[in-house]
């Protein structure tokens, strides 16, 4: 028989032990409500005395709450935390904790309630939180996590609240969270998730907020314009490029494109996202030979918008100077020559109609001691 203080009225030691690491990691001394906490043993106190510390409840021998929200707790979240097999409700909102959440959270067997929104976390969400059996509400909010939405979480057949919102989540709603069939809150918003919403996802009738800002699907192509300027030409030099394939929305909510950037004469249709027109005289002595950086800007109906940049390249001439392309066999062998000084790499090739080979001018400017002249090359100066 004990001799002391009955060991059974002592609090349990793995719940201790995660308590006294949440203090000593999180900044205990500075929180702003700490009424009779008092780690320093190395042994377990009474579980009576900690049910008087603030924030802590207590059954038996066995810590079953955690509430300490708003109460200035920095640091990280300690995987000791994992230890506390009664726990069921962990509340640590509005703080400013940062690191990653522990794995070791998915070993909360009697967890009903895992709530960390408003914090300053990183890293991905565990999957090992799918194996809280129990758990009723998840909520990690208006934090920073990324990574993708484990689709193990649809796993989560007690589910109510799921609370994922404002955070930097990319890539697809896993169709899985569709299985959650009790879920009364499902909030994804404010995250950069692409793709669409699940058929799934769709048919829940829980309170669905989805919201997420457009997303680039495709990056926009680089464009090379070659505009032939005489009064007696019929050839046709309008650009049209449709950027509004380029761009995706799980919502399909995008509602306007603008454009910055775009040389005179180029336009962009706010609604379809298609820019045409013909560049224009004017803008030749500030873009000929020379990129043009555009930035398109597709928005949605919610507020939200993501931004492309592209290039377009503008090369003026005129019926008296007329344009070759180098003829493609010279062309190869020039490449075959493999000159160290040679790089091919920024050579504009603006016609892929002619074997994917460049201008004669573009050939002359980049490649040291080459001319070309009419298409060919006579003459390889190595």
């Amino acid at each position: 028989m004990p001799t002391n203080e009955n060991e059974t009225d002592k609090l349990n030691a793995a719940d201790y032990t995660g308590i006294q690491a949440l203090y000593n990691q999180t900044g205990g001394p500075d929180w702003l409500n700490k009424e009779n906490w008092d780690v320093s043993s190395d042994t377990p106190p009474s579980a009576q005395e900690v049910a008087t510390w603030h924030g802590i409840t207590v059954e038996g021998s066995r810590v079953t709450e955690i509430k300490l929200n708003n109460n200035n707790l920095t640091g990280t979240i300690p995987s000791e935390l994992g230890g506390l097999s009664s726990l069921q409700h962990l509340n640590l909102i509005n703080n400013s904790l940062t690191g990653t959440i522990p794995s070791e959270l998915g070993g909360l067997s009697s967890l009903t309630k895992l709530r960390l929104h408003n914090n300053d976390l990183t890293g991905t969400i565990p999957t090992e939180l799918s194996e809280l059996a129990n758990l009723q509400i998840l909520g990690l909010s208006a934090n920073a996590l990324t990574g993708t939405i484990p689709s193990q979480l649809g796993n989560l057949s007690s589910l109510t609240g799921l609370f994922l919102h404002q955070n930097e989540l990319t890539g697809t709603i896993p169709p899985e969270l569709g299985n959650l069939t009790s879920l009364r809150n499902l909030w994804l918003k404010d995250n950069r998730l692409t793709g669409g919403i699940p058929p799934s996802v769709e048919a829940l009738s829980a309170n669905k907020q989805l919201e997420n800002p457009p997303y680039v699907e495709v990056q926009i192509e680089d464009v090379d314009a070659v505009v032939e300027y005489d009064e007696n030409s019929t050839r046709d030099h309008s650009i049209r490029v449709d950027i509004g394939e380029n761009f995706g929305d799980i919502n399909d909510n995008i509602t306007s494109y603008s454009a910055s950037g775009l040389p005179d004469g180029l336009t962009i249709d706010p609604i379809t996202g298609v820019i045409s027109g013909t560049p224009t005289r004017s803008a030749a002595a500030n873009f000929a030979d020379s990129n043009k950086i555009v930035t398109i800007t597709a928005s949605d109906d919610a507020g939200g918008s993501v931004t492309d940049k592209f290039n377009i390249t503008v090369s003026f001439f005129n019926s008296s100077a007329r344009l070759y392309f180098t003829n493609a066999s010279d062309y190869k062998t020039l490449k075959d020559i493999n000159n160290r000084y040679w790089n091919f790499t920024n050579i504009r090739v603006t016609d892929r109609y002619h074997g994917s080979v460049p201008l004669d001018i573009n050939v002359n400017r980049m490649l040291n001691g080459v001319t070309a002249e009419n298409g060919c090359i006579p003459d390889l100066q190595r």
